[in-house]
C-alpha cells in the first residue's frame, strides 16, 4: 500500500511538470507566440517551486500569477530579442551575398550571445528583483559569462530538447519541453542558491 501511495505521489508530481509544459504551449500559441517570453518566465518559476517536494504548489495558479507579475518585462525582452534575431538574419544574408566574411563572423557571434542571454534572462526575472532594466541586462550578462560551465549545460539542455523532438519523435514535444524546464531549473538552482542566500542574510541584517 505504501509503495502504491509513493507511485501515485510520484505520478502526480510528474503530471505537474507536464502541466507546466502544456501551460507554456497554450499561452504561447493562444497569444500567437507574443507571450512566449512571459510564459517561459512563469514556467521556470513554477518548475523551480515544484522541485521543492516539501512545498505545496498549485501549478496553474502559480503559473498564472507569475505570468501576471512578470509578463510585461518578459514580453518586452522576448519581442526585442526576436527583432534583433530578425535583424541579424537580414544582415547575415546581405553579408553572405556580398562576401563580407568579418560581418558573417560578427553576426554569428552576436546571435550566439543573444541566444545565451535569453537562456538566462527569464529565470533571472523569475527569481530576483531588478531595480532597473540596466541592472537586469547587466546581471544576465554577468551570470552567463561568470558561470560558463552552467552556460554549457544550458546549451546542452537545448540540444537535448531539439534531439528529442527532431530525431526521436515530434509527439514528444510537451514531454521534452517539461523536461527542459526541469533540467534548466536544476542547473540554475546550483548557481542561484548562493546569491539567494546572500540576499536573505542581507535582508535579515537590515531587519535586525
Amino acid at each position: 500500500m505504501k509503495a502504491d501511495n509513493r507511485f501515485k505521489a510520484q505520478f502526480s508530481h510528474m503530471t505537474n511538470y507536464v502541466a507546466v509544459g502544456l501551460l507554456w504551449l497554450s499561452i504561447s500559441a493562444l497569444s500567437l507566440f507574443l507571450l512566449t517570453g512571459a510564459a517561459t518566465t512563469a514556467a521556470y518559476k513554477t518548475t523551480r517551486l515544484l522541485i521543492d517536494r516539501d512545498r505545496s504548489v498549485k501549478t496553474m495558479l502559480t503559473f498564472m500569477r507569475a505570468l501576471q507579475k512578470d509578463g510585461l518585462i518578459s514580453t518586452v525582452i522576448f519581442v526585442f530579442s526576436a527583432l534583433l534575431f530578425g535583424g541579424l538574419f537580414l544582415v547575415y544574408n546581405v553579408a553572405i551575398n556580398t562576401n563580407q566574411e568579418w560581418v558573417v563572423v560578427f553576426v554569428i557571434i552576436s546571435a550566439i550571445e543573444l541566444a545565451i542571454f535569453n537562456l538566462y534572462v527569464y529565470p533571472l526575472i523569475a527569481v530576483f528583483e531588478h531595480p532597473t532594466w540596466r541592472a537586469l541586462i547587466k546581471n544576465t550578462v554577468l551570470f552567463a559569462h561568470r558561470h560558463l560551465f552552467t552556460t554549457f549545460k544550458l546549451v546542452g539542455t537545448v540540444v537535448f530538447f531539439v534531439w528529442l523532438i527532431v530525431w526521436v519523435h515530434p509527439s514528444l514535444f510537451v514531454l521534452a519541453l517539461s523536461l527542459y524546464f526541469w533540467m534548466t531549473a536544476v542547473h540554475l538552482e546550483k548557481v542561484f542558491s548562493p546569491y539567494i542566500k546572500m540576499l536573505q542574510e542581507a535582508s535579515n541584517d537590515e531587519i535586525s
